[in-house]
């Protein structure tokens, strides 16, 4: 059993260092050639879309997509994640989770 834990403890810290580094570097490089670089060629629509917001502005209580994610922002942060970390401090044992003893 203590083989079988050291093996998967192995494998872990391999893959989820240096392989998925590379992983996720060579992915990002193979998708900006393969899209030429589109996020560097539409950056000035991007901004202007943020901006003036999606399509034509037909009712007074119209929000852009800007206004948007600046209101969910708070949201995130004070609800989403401090249920993040109570859920996980919940699934994973204390042994494991080396953050010592959770406040909730």
């Amino acid at each position: 059993m203590e083989f079988l834990e050291s093996f998967v403890a192995f494998t872990n810290d391999i893959l989820w260092s240096y392989v998925l580094i590379v992983m996720l570097v060579g992915l990002g490089i193979w998708f900006s050639l393969r899209t030429r670089f589109v996020q560097v060629r539409c950056l000035k629509e991007m901004v202007r879309l943020l901006k003036e917001g999606v399509g034509q502005k037909t009712e007074h209580n119209h929000i852009s997509s800007f206004h948007f994610v600046s209101a969910l922002l708070p949201v995130l942060v004070l609800v989403i994640l401090p249920a993040l970390r109570s859920l996980s401090s919940a699934v994973v044992p204390e042994r494991f989770s080396g953050c010592g003893s959770s406040p909730f």
